[in-house]
């Protein structure tokens, strides 16, 4: 992890942050997609999955492979993240600006810090786990390759 890619993440979850708001707010909170969604509804969907499989990309594969929420399975109680749990993610994320940020002034490497794994591993645990399959299949081809 670096500062640009901790800040392209941010940035990734300020999109989200858009798209669960507008979501949320002309279809409730534990709107369910299904065949007769509105097309509307099925794109703002559609922008927010695409947003979270941005982030799981840009984060490390074992951090996404090794992901963990501390707020449960969302996915599990409704189709779409809402704004608490974006607000939670939007957290992680500026943590992992600021820790970035941290190491860089201290001189030390951001590759592969144990503090910011964890805090990927967190990023990682809150995006829908269909979202995380392409940055896991990515670390799997590296083993492989060694």
């Amino acid at each position: 992890m670096n500062i640009n890619k901790a800040q392209t993440i941010l940035n990734h979850v300020g999109q989200l942050a858009r798209i669960v708001g507008t979501f949320q707010a002309r279809f409730g909170r534990d709107y369910r997609i299904n065949d007769s969604s509105s097309t509307v509804a099925l794109d703002l969907y559609r922008q927010a999955m695409a947003e979270q499989t941005h982030i799981a990309n840009l984060l490390a594969p074992q951090a996404v492979a090794n992901a963990y929420s501390r707020y449960g399975k969302w996915w599990e109680r409704r189709d779409m993240l809402d704004t608490a749990m974006v607000n939670a993610l939007s957290q992680e994320a500026i943590t992992l600006v600021e820790r970035c940020a941290y190491l860089v002034a201290e001189g030390q490497p951001t590759e592969d810090a144990p503090s910011l794994m964890i805090v990927q591993q967190s990023i990682a645990g809150m995006l829908h786990p269909s979202t995380r399959p392409l940055a896991v299949s990515m670390m799997d081809r590296v083993q492989e390759a060694v």
